[in-house]
């Protein structure tokens, strides 16, 4: 089992709410051919496992669409932060539950690492939130990549 989720580059909140998905950044990483390179360590050396060429089934992109039709909802109804219990903060975003595929989290050196929002959050009133991307969960990389 890949022991973590794999994250694309972060998304711009300005720019995912002016988007469609046919014409989105992420749409257009997803339909490109992938390298995987796995290695596994047997005893205490690291060995070559397994190399495999992959693109992602079109069933599989439409599942994402989902994910990212979540996100940009999400976004331009300025509903990011779901609740805030001392200083973390909890998103609204689609986490790993809400799709088999992939889901949204922070991707950013630390909470002051942020990108301007084109709506204030509701919850907090802020005018920038953390960075975030969109992740391949690491079941459905064990499951569709190195498992077939």
């Amino acid at each position: 089992m890949p022991k973590e989720d794999i994250s694309f580059p972060n998304f711009k909140y300005e720019e995912i709410v002016n988007e469609e998905w046919d014409d989105s950044n992420f749409k257009d990483i997803l339909e490109h051919k992938f390298l995987f390179v796995s290695f596994q360590f047997k005893n205490e050396q690291l060995v070559l496992r397994k190399v495999k060429f992959w693109n992602m089934p079109y069933a599989d992109i439409l599942e994402v669409e989902k994910v990212w039709a979540k996100t940009k909802e999400i976004v331009s109804k300025g509903k990011i932060v779901k609740e805030v219990i001392g200083t973390t903060r909890y998103t609204n975003f689609p986490n790993k539950s809400f799709n088999s595929v992939s889901h949204v989290r922070p991707h950013a050196t630390n909470a002051a690492d942020t990108y301007p929002l084109p709506t204030k959050d509701k919850l907090t009133k802020a005018k920038e939130y953390t960075k975030h991307c969109f992740w391949l969960n690491n079941t459905y990389v064990r499951d569709e990549i190195y498992l077939k």
